[in-house]
């Protein structure tokens, strides 16, 4: 799983940054990827990290993200972005970096 359920995510972004295809599917653990039974494939890059893969933004989605990389050694960048409600503690919050 590359990201759990969270209701406080208002979106999120997965780059592939790897050499090899990144498959995305969405949902609770039953959902977990498989090499044929995926919702997303990105595209890999050139070479690792020269910003060429895949990318897949996502601006409503809340529930469990998974990957699974279709050889060994696949990376990947993953972004969450959170509300910034007034009823919510960012300061107790580790995604935000804040403390």
């Amino acid at each position: 799983m590359v990201l759990s359920a969270d209701e406080k995510r208002k979106g999120f972004m997965i780059q592939n940054t790897g050499t090899t295809v990144l498959k995305l599917a969405f949902g609770p653990a039953a959902a977990e990827p498989t090499q044929t039974v995926y919702h997303i494939a990105l595209q890999a890059g050139t070479l690792a990290n020269d910003a060429t893969g895949g990318v897949y933004p996502a601006d409503t989605y809340t529930g469990d993200v998974w990957a699974i990389s279709a050889t060994a050694g696949g990376t990947a960048v993953v972004s969450e972005f959170k509300t910034g409600s007034p009823d919510w503690n960012q300061a107790g919050d580790w995604g935000t970096g804040i403390r």
